[in-house]
């Protein structure tokens, strides 16, 4: 009887769900990073959106007061960082400093019914493709 309960658990906190939490997405690629950022930042879920990007263990001044009010989005373009590209970028006083490797991925989101360019610079940190850069441009003055 016992074995039913416990096998359900294993085979859920496999599948990457908690009870209490439900799905805990895989950051297993930089598209699958930026969804759950995105996505997080949709729900106003905080945890989803620290989750996705790496930020300093000890906190951040990243704050999420809400849902924001992003309608939707779509990766335009996927760039990984060439020693060329990475030392262009670093360039730009980007901190962190690029390195060979890493994603840009180039992201259009829609919000409020306007369009919005944003890139997000990706690489993988404890097995987990997470952001540790973005910025927006093109976007409505």
């Amino acid at each position: 009887m016992l074995r039913m309960p416990l096998l359900l658990s294993l085979v859920l906190l496999m599948l990457g769900v908690h009870p209490c939490l439900g799905v805990q997405r895989v950051l297993d690629s930089p598209e699958a990073a930026v969804r759950t950022y995105i996505d997080g930042l949709k729900r106003g879920d905080l945890s989803a959106v620290r989750r996705a990007y790496n930020l300093p263990v000890g906190g951040s001044d990243f704050h999420l007061s809400g849902p924001l009010p992003i309608d939707s989005y779509r990766i335009t373009k996927k760039l990984v960082l060439d020693s060329a590209a990475a030392a262009r970028h670093n360039e730009k006083g980007v901190v962190p400093p690029a390195r060979v490797a890493d994603v840009e991925l180039q992201v259009e989101e829609m919000i409020e019914g306007k369009r919005e360019m944003f890139s997000y610079w990706l690489r993988v940190f404890d097995g987990q493709w997470r952001i540790y850069a973005h910025t927006g441009w093109g976007g409505p003055d």
